[in-house]
């Protein structure tokens, strides 16, 4: 069935959320060093302060975003090998990869509590502890210390064993072995820092010096004493509840002073707005400040807001309120931001540049929480590098994974199973397109899912197809746009576009495409109404039309009269008449079925909204807000659902459907205008009932940004989930969004395992029983890989997991699993987004083995994605019966039954190739069914609702 859909639509930034994890998996993974980050550097080259902090600060966003405990396993590795780098350190420990921290090319101090750095080309002194380079490093280790004592989800973990690299005693702690030692050990180092940065704060200036104990050194700049004011905050807050006065004093007087310089004559109101700061990167405003540093002015001022630090000298005054973060947040908005993708390079809103990667942008999603159009400005800039795993900022998806997971954006209801994300961005389709509508549909006669849109301004058809890639999954510009038609009068109001195979030309003998059907109204002609057909044919359409004297509000497809074997398209007038349109030989006059009692309609689809399969059309109206579903039967539409809960005064933009979630019934999905809310419908228990609502707008009206249209199609062959795709207005952007996202697989999600490795147990430091699983959600693919150890001693374990195929080869080195190890292989049709693990490697060896064992298990049947036998009814209410399409002579056949989790909860015997199944007892939900038949293997899956 086709569909048409009429929508101005608006994305939300829950769309994004689980394609930044799986975006942040893969880079910290590919493009760190195997997840090391630069963990082994020292800071000669300020390599810890300007990369590593990175990964330790993003380590913290994702556990708090995802409550998954490895990211704090890296977090605890990751700062042990930084405080090891310390100066005071680097003679005292074995390091690895030492590179040039205990030989330094000038002379170090190693008594300095910090990380020194010798390549400032301003200053030819030798070694440097720069004050910003401690606070970065040190601000997500304060986090972490915080959390553990106030956030109940660190506190869970307070007895949990850290990783093994990191248990013992070093450092000047006593024996490490939980979360918590880790922590309070932790604390110490921080406050060693701090107290060694004290003696470049100078008291007549109230402000951090360049230089230790040289008040004639210079003031370091505004943004790097909010840095360190950042750090001082969490660690007073830390040392206040600990009841030690002396530090925590310190701290809060250093907090206060920083404050105060801000608000007495650094932050200036913006003089073209009133309502937003702006500010110089010196004191003496040599330099306007730079949108690189700009964010840790504004996340010092959000921390002193967020836990309410008063003013050192008036303690009944916050040192910021809510009216400078709102402040803060307009000057990112109104003054940064310029337009999707461009942003400003400092403050004042100048000296425009396109950012490309999200490195410094990603920084300022914290602001969304007082301005929710910042959120969509900057995941902007992300979803790209998340979705193509090509170069991004690990900070800005670990912001936007939390930011999503904490729900600060907005406080409507959220569903688990209605979570769209992105599957493929395409820019620069062309800036200023007027595109309006949508329609699905195989144009171009391959087999798979192509979309068509048309241009508002010109009347101009593209199709889509984004099959024509290598990667279905990965679109870039050239394989997108290979058809297009022009030349249609200016004075025609379009009005809608479906598709079909109208010609019925479904014959595989003979198919040559669907077919595009569009309606426009004359402007001041008669008739009023005209009818298009087009036919992709090549780089081009082939097109027909007639003239028709309705005047039309709106259109879809679908199979609605089963005596035509074609595809027909479902129009409704203006009035709420509701006419067919057929194809034979020509494009036919429309036929007249029923009026719908409908007058205002602004949007039509079409689905199997309740399961019956009887042909059926939703249709939205904005008076009085109505939506009504009708099902065509005997020739005539008649009312079957309506839903009259939203009311009047939504200003609905349209209306589309498709199953989104997967499970075989079309969901209904509506946008309302008037407040940026996106709807979704189902019709359970015989009503249209509201089941999922997103809000967020995507961009301020006036800056003529918004989507303009969206459709529906399967665009993924390995998901049943219908994909939705957006055009957006301003620069013709068009991005895929699909509910099984980018599942974060981080290491074998569709790609070659090609990596010599041994997982051995029986050396220094590793565990028995030491388990590695691999998850694909498609297809995993292994080579040259070694489980167990050749003596036989070892019992490692490792699993491959896969949703559809698993390909293992020998590889270079030969693949083997040993005696005594154990390799388990299977398929698993339920493997969803949730289900990642993360490579990990117990030993490394350069050796291969002289003799490699050959895995040799028996030869299994081939598995076929498609079933060889009906299920009917599906879907059903847990009774149904297995019909077997094909006479099995090669012994009996079996039916098997698993749940969502993968368990087998059924198994029978199919006699004469039928079997009766009763599931009712089982959960509703979805079925994986195997059938093992003559020698082969078959899948499918059934409904039990």
């Amino acid at each position: 069935m086709k569909k048409i859909f009429i929508i101005l639509f608006s994305v939300s930034c829950q769309l994004y959320a689980q394609t930044y994890r799986s975006g942040f998996d893969w880079y910290e993974f590919n493009g760190g060093a195997q997840g090391q980050g630069f963990s082994y550097d020292c800071n000669a080259e300020r390599t810890l302060s300007n990369n590593e902090y990175a990964y330790i600060e993003s380590y913290i966003n994702m556990f708090r975003a995802t409550k998954d405990k490895k990211y704090l396993e890296k977090f605890i590795i990751h700062v042990k090998r930084i405080q090891e780098r310390r100066d005071d350190n680097v003679a005292n420990v074995t390091i690895t990869n030492p590179t040039d921290c205990q030989n330094p090319s000038s002379p170090l101090d190693n008594t300095s509590k910090a990380w020194s750095t010798d390549d400032d080309a301003s200053e030819c002194d030798g070694w440097l502890n720069r004050v910003l380079h401690s606070a970065v490093i040190t601000y997500p280790m304060a986090e972490f210390v915080y959390f553990m004592q106030n956030d109940q989800d660190f506190m869970n973990l307070s007895g949990e064993i850290v990783p093994l690299e990191t248990q013992g005693s070093y450092l000047g702690g006593t024996n490490i072995i939980t979360f918590s030692d880790f922590a309070n050990w932790l604390r110490g180092r921080i406050n060693e820092t701090l107290q060694y940065h004290d003696s470049n704060w100078c008291s007549f200036d109230v402000a951090y010096h360049h230089k230790r104990n040289d008040c004639s050194s210079g003031k370091d700049e505004i943004n790097m004493q909010c840095a360190m004011g950042k750090t001082l905050s969490l660690m007073y807050l830390v040392e206040s509840d600990a009841g030690n006065s002396s530090y925590a004093s310190t701290y809060w007087n250093h907090i206060s002073n920083i404050a105060t310089t801000l608000h007495g004559n650094i932050l200036q109101l913006n003089a073209n707005d009133n309502t937003s700061y702006t500010w110089c990167h010196t004191y003496d405003c040599s330099c306007i400040e730079d949108i690189d540093h700009a964010y840790l002015v504004m996340e010092f001022a959000n921390i002193c807001y967020k836990y309410n630090i008063q003013d050192y000298y008036n303690v009944i005054n916050p040192l910021f309120n809510l009216n400078d973060m709102q402040r803060f947040a307009n000057t990112f908005a109104k003054h940064v931001y310029q337009a999707p993708l461009t942003f400003a390079q400092n403050t004042f809103g100048t000296n425009t540049d396109v950012c490309n990667s999200g490195t410094s942008i990603g920084h300022y999603i914290f602001l969304s929480q007082y301005n929710p159009y910042i959120y969509q400005q900057i995941s902007d800039v992300v979803s790209e590098q998340a979705i193509y795993h090509t170069s991004s900022s690990l900070v800005a998806l670990s912001e936007l994974s939390m930011a999503q997971s904490h729900d600060i954006l907005w406080n409507t209801p959220n569903n688990s199973n209605y979570k769209f994300n992105p599957i493929a961005v395409r820019r620069g389709h062309s800036p200023g397109s007027n595109v309006y509508y949508l329609a699905s549909g195989d144009f171009d006669n391959n087999g798979m899912k192509d979309f068509v849109s048309m241009d508002f301004s010109n009347g101009t058809f593209y199709t889509y197809t984004p099959d024509i890639c290598d990667n279905p999954n990965i679109f870039p510009d050239n394989c997108w746009v290979v058809a297009n038609s022009a030349g249609h009068t200016p004075y025609e109001i379009w009005k809608g576009i479906a598709g079909g195979d109208f010609d019925y030309d479904g014959n595989p003998a003979h198919h040559q495409g669907d077919e595009v059907i569009a309606l426009s109204n004359t402007f001041n002609k008669t008739p009023p109404g005209k009818i298009y057909l087009l036919k992709q044919n090549g780089t081009t359409f082939n097109e027909e039309s007639v003239s028709s004297s309705v005047t039309w509000a709106g259109l879809t497809s679908g199979d609605f009269d089963p005596t035509n074997p074609g595809d027909e398209a479902i129009a409704v007038a203006a009035n709420g008449d509701a006419y067919m349109i057929k194809y034979n030989g020509s494009i036919q006059q429309p036929v007249f079925i029923s009026n719908l009692g409908i007058s205002n309609a602004v949007g039509i689809t079409s689905g199997n909204f309740d399961g019956t399969n009887i042909p059926q059309i939703a249709v939205v109206d904005n008076t009085p807000g109505n939506i009504t579903i009708f099902k065509y039967q005997s020739g005539t539409f008649t009312q079957a659902y309506q839903y009259t809960g939203a009311g009047c005064c939504n200003s609905w933009n349209g209306i589309t459907a498709g199953s989104f979630d997967g499970d075989g019934i079309d969901d209904i999905a509506v946008h309302r205008d008037a407040d940026g809310q996106i709807l979704i419908y189902k019709v359970k228990s015989g009503a249209i009932t509201p089941v999922y609502g997103e809000y967020f707008p995507i961009f301020p009206p006036d800056q003529n940004q918004s989507i303009r249209a969206m459709g529906t199609g399967k665009y993924k062959l390995s998901t049943d989930k219908d994909a939705l795709i957006v055009f957006r207005n301003y620069d013709g952007q068009i991005t895929i969004f699909n509910m099984d996202g980018q599942c974060p697989n981080a290491y074998v999600n569709n790609t070659t395992v090609n990596d010599d490795y041994t997982i051995n147990n029986t050396y220094t430091n590793t565990n028995n029983n030491y388990t590695v699983d691999y998850h694909a959600n498609n297809t995993l693919y292994a080579s040259s890989f070694k489980v167990g150890d050749i003596s036989g001693s070892d019992n490692s374990k490792v699993t491959f997991t896969a949703g559809k195929k698993i390909v293992i080869t020998p590889g270079a080195n030969g693949s083997v699993a040993y005696s005594g190890s154990s390799f388990h292989a299977y398929i698993d049709p339920s493997i969803g987004c949730d289900d990642h693990t993360y490579f990990r490697k117990a030993q490394q060896h350069s050796s291969v083995p002289d003799a490699p064992i050959a895995l040799n298990e028996p030869a299994k049947p081939k598995t076929t994605s498609t079933l060889n036998a009906d299920i009917s009814p599906n879907p059903n209410e847990g009774r149904f019966t297995l019909q077997l399409k094909e006479q099995s002579n090669a012994g009996a056949s079996e039916a098997f039954i698993y749940n969502p989790l993968g368990q087998l909860i059924y198994q029978s015997s199919i006699i004469n190739n039928q079997s009766t199944i009763d599931l009712s007892a089982q959960p509703r939900g979805i079925y994986f069914v195997k059938v093992q038949s003559a020698g082969k293997i078959y899948t499918e899956k059934v409904v039990v609702q």
